[in-house]
């Protein structure tokens, strides 16, 4: 957020209340999140909401009026991030509101709500209207929410908070909660019953962020692949209808359960405003362990849905989640995991070690995993991922991509493929007037990094990225 007290002061006019009289001192506000996309999404949607209401961001969270800090409870681990980020925000801003909000807020609000500090806990069940509970508390007049517009039109606040908060994507939550029970997992318990958006409201939102300048908009939800707002209608019939409807120049889908993947969606991704990148979470590569987490797929499956996305999709990132060390998790069992994933060369693997997280069934599994078995597996699934992402980055060398640049750094600019390759332009590649923030340009990747790749730009203003003719084969 730089540079946003200057940009607040040649921009005040736009922050007013409905009836246009300009006010002393406008209340001022921080959001800090933790957690998934879905959080993100969250998140922005409350700093929408409470520009819409006429606060401002706060150039510095130190002198905002109010902070409010969207929590995780995915582990324990979140639990207690959640708790430290609650103790940070209170320590920088000692005078401010400060409200407790997300999935931790949901599952322990006693706890939260005992937490030195903290003045409001807002629960998921209540995110929706903590704008309003927010004014309510600081005791100032509440103007209407702006409605949501049909037509492509940007509103005024949209325009505002993308050049605030310097976004050149934006997290659109298309679903909330889940009706699974995987042995492993509280979100259910943190989100509540699958639900989802009308695609019209879907379509209308992704026009006014488009109109508003966003390059990217990331369809996002709790469990993605549940998508039905009616019993007919899926989230193959959203993308369509983004295609069809919306002139945003990237499309990139979240995490995808495998048990809903459908193989004819992968027909949408013929069109290039389609991003190639899909996150389908594994979990492990032996049928034993997901029985006992209760995931509704087998690893032959697996591997089917990962062939048809690969020849489908050229150069496709193929991302995933993987757990060592799940109770019961044999050594052949890790081997399995092991090779499948060596075997499917993904361009990415998150790799987590087994938590139990009270409140689940896994949570009283037996046997356990030790520790420094864990740790060795663990480790092992790391360093295929630094084999494998390295391999995919390296692809890449010689061959012109388009980039979204993200943001400015110190030596130069960051941005991201569609493909998700994260792009490092160097200061001396860039005419030194030239603003790249929020423009998709060609590059040509010249080298790879640790976890990056390095481009020279060689044309401007390209807005859909180009595709290569022929996959090359991952299978021998």
């Amino acid at each position: 957020m730089d540079g946003v007290a200057d940009f607040l002061e040649a921009n005040d006019h736009k922050i007013m209340t409905t009836n246009d009289a300009p006010t002393a001192s406008p209340r001022t506000f921080s959001v800090q999140t933790l957690g998934c996309k879905v959080n993100q999404a969250d998140s922005e949607a409350i700093a929408a909401e409470l520009i819409a209401r006429g606060l401002r961001p706060a150039p510095d969270s130190a002198g905002a009026d109010v902070v409010v800090v969207n929590t995780c409870t995915v582990t324990h681990l979140g639990d207690r991030s959640s708790r430290q980020l609650l103790s940070q925000a209170r320590r920088g801003a000692p005078a401010a509101l400060l409200v407790a909000t997300g999935c931790y807020a949901q599952v322990a609000p006693q706890a939260v709500a005992a937490l030195p500090g903290v003045d409001l806990v807002v629960p998921n069940t209540a995110k929706e209207t903590i704008a309003t509970t927010i004014l309510a508390q600081l005791d100032a007049p509440a103007r209407p929410a702006l409605p949501l517009p049909v037509l492509p039109v940007a509103d005024p606040d949209d325009r505002l908070l993308a050049e605030i908060v310097g976004k050149t994507r934006v997290q659109v939550k298309v679903q909330d909660g889940c009706d699974n029970r995987c042995t492993y997992c509280i979100v259910p318990t943190a989100r509540g019953a699958s639900r989802s958006r009308p695609i019209r409201d879907i379509v209308a939102f992704v026009q006014r962020k488009a109109a508003a300048g966003m390059q990217e908009v990331v369809l996002t939800g709790i469990h993605l692949g549940d998508y039905h707002p009616t019993p007919d209608t899926d989230l193959g019939d959203l993308i369509a209808a983004l295609l069809a409807a919306t002139t945003i120049p990237r499309i990139r889908v979240s995490s995808l359960e495998p048990e809903d993947f459908r193989l004819d969606w992968l027909d949408h991704w013929a069109d290039p405003r389609m991003c190639r990148h899909l996150h389908l979470p594994l979990q492990s590569g032996s049928d034993a362990v997901l029985r006992r987490m209760a995931r509704r797929y087998t690893s032959a499956r697996y591997r089917a849905i990962a062939t048809a996305a690969y020849a489908a999709i050229p150069d496709l990132a193929l991302t995933t989640d993987i757990i060592a060390g799940f109770p019961g998790e044999t050594v052949d069992d890790a081997a399995r995991t092991l090779a499948l994933a060596e075997e499917l060369h993904f361009a990415k693997m998150h790799v987590f070690r087994f938590s139990p997280r009270a409140g689940t069934a896994a949570a009283r599994m037996r046997p356990l995993v030790a520790e420094p078995v864990k740790r060795v597996r663990s480790e092992a699934l790391l360093a295929l991922n630094d084999t494998l992402a390295h391999a995919f980055r390296a692809r890449h060398v010689g061959r012109r991509v388009c980039v979204l640049w993200e943001s400015r750094k110190p030596w130069g600019w960051e941005g991201l493929t569609d493909n998700y390759l994260r792009v490092e332009l160097r200061d001396d590649a860039v005419p030194a007037d030239r603003d790249l923030h929020n423009c998709c340009t060609e590059v040509t990747i010249t080298g790879c990094r640790a976890d990056a790749v390095i481009g020279t730009l060689v044309a401007p203003a390209v807005t859909t990225p180009p595709r290569t003719s022929t996959q090359e084969s991952l299978y021998g």
